[in-house]
């Protein structure tokens, strides 16, 4: 499920006014918008009996829920009070605005964590409330997702430490201006769920750092040559070490075979009347694919 967003929010995506790479904090703006997602299962915790029988049954299944998050949340916190707000929805909701990074995760987990013991009846609403808090960590770029019932980092399974920012600290050098807009474009565009652009701007990521690798060393290539093209002259130029020969053939094929094949088979030519959609692990894949070999590439030519 895409998120609908306001126009205010197309517009700063569409003057670029997001941020660049992932981020661990969780911002103001997002603990908000969790509140409000969480609300769509949970509600508010009730003082009083409104309405018919079905609605007071609903009104006593949320209280429950509120009051096993806030007793869950007073023992893993080690306290004997939140805070003195009136009813236990309150309570955790501001505990929630206050806490520091790691507490406000851990009451995002508990509250979807309770959402779901909910699933048998809500089982759609629940599917939407964690696709939307998801989306909306994507959104602020959080680096951080609701998986298996558990806050997870994303780059346990994205190696942003490992691969993104050496990338990126790579791609900061005089002369690869392009390739990193192009590189920073496919996160944006994962971020947002663009999942073709993303390995589309990925590959052209790759490929332009050969490029900004050829005009550096003066070595003659074609404006329009393709990966496969430009690989080769990273070895038939010394880029990639001839004294690596075997091993530097088994990168060859993996670069020659692994994201140019995902490019080429998903996002790279004309998709015919049939809609093809991009999944999302396949964006991911390219993304690594492309961090990894830049970061190769780089440093060979750095070396």
């Amino acid at each position: 499920m895409a998120i609908k967003k306001l126009f205010s929010e197309r517009e700063r995506e569409r003057l670029g006014q997001i941020p660049d790479v992932l981020r661990y904090d969780v911002p103001d703006k997002l603990r908000v918008q969790a509140i409000l997602i969480w609300r769509k299962i949970l509600g508010e915790y009730s003082l009083g009996r409104y309405g018919g029988a079905s609605i007071h049954i609903v009104q006593a299944e949320q209280n429950e829920a509120w009051d096993r998050i806030e007793n869950r949340l007073l023992v893993g916190f080690g306290v004997l009070k939140l805070n003195s707000a009136h009813t236990a929805s309150a309570r955790v909701e501001a505990t929630f605005q206050e806490a520091n990074d790691t507490d406000a995760l851990s009451i995002v987990e508990v509250c979807l964590n309770q959402a779901e013991s909910f699933r048998l009846r809500h089982r759609q609403e629940i599917d939407e409330v964690i696709t939307e808090m998801n989306a909306r960590f994507k959104q602020h770029a959080v680096g951080y997702q609701y998986e298996s019932g558990e806050i997870i980092r994303v780059d346990t399974t994205y190696t942003h430490d490992e691969m993104v920012k050496p990338t990126l600290f790579l791609l900061s050098h005089t002369g690869f201006e392009g390739a990193n807009a192009e590189f920073l474009k496919a996160h944006e565009h994962y971020r947002h769920g663009r999942y073709k652009e993303a390995v589309n701007e990925a590959l052209k990521a790759f490929e332009s750092t050969m490029k900004c690798i050829c005009d550096q060393r003066k070595i003659e290539y074609g404006k329009t040559d393709t990966a496969k093209a430009l690989i080769k002259l990273m070895f038939d130029n010394g880029v990639l070490p001839s004294s690596l020969e075997s091993h530097m053939n088994g990168c060859r094929t993996a670069l020659e075979g692994g994201l140019p094949t995902v490019r080429n088979k998903g996002a790279g030519h004309g998709q015919g009347a049939e809609v093809v959609e991009m999944p999302e692990h396949w964006a991911r894949h390219a993304l690594h694919l492309a961090a990894a070999n830049i970061v190769l590439l780089v440093d060979s030519h750095l070396a």
